[in-house]
């Protein structure tokens, strides 16, 4: 048997399965366990159907096209500084000295 599969083939490996898609085993068996990726068994060997591959990828960019067109929220960063080394930089810049914190331990 081949290794080359060609690209009219109607089943795949689940190797292959996951090259197609760019995932790992553990992601591609639970898109196999939720139903998202039809497969069966052809003896003891796996098999996933390109069809069903084929409509997980369009139902992915069904699903992300309504976000094509927004940029992600960039990171907030924090109300201000929260260690001694970053308060201590901040101080210097405003030239004023800063104390540290303690706190009690229980």
């Amino acid at each position: 048997m081949s290794k080359n599969l060609s690209p009219k083939s109607l089943v795949v490996p689940p190797a292959r399965a996951w090259e197609m898609i760019d995932c790992g085993n553990d992601f591609g068996y639970k898109l196999i366990a939720r139903g998202e990726l039809e497969s069966f068994l052809q003896g003891r060997l796996r098999k996933i159907t390109v069809a069903s591959i084929n409509k997980y990828i369009e139902r992915r960019i069904a699903a992300s096209a309504g976000k094509a067109g927004r940029c992600p929220q960039p990171l907030r960063k924090p109300d201000g500084p929260r260690t001694f080394a970053s308060r201590y930089k901040a101080a210097r810049r405003q030239h004023r000295k800063v104390r540290p914190e303690i706190t009690p331990t229980p």
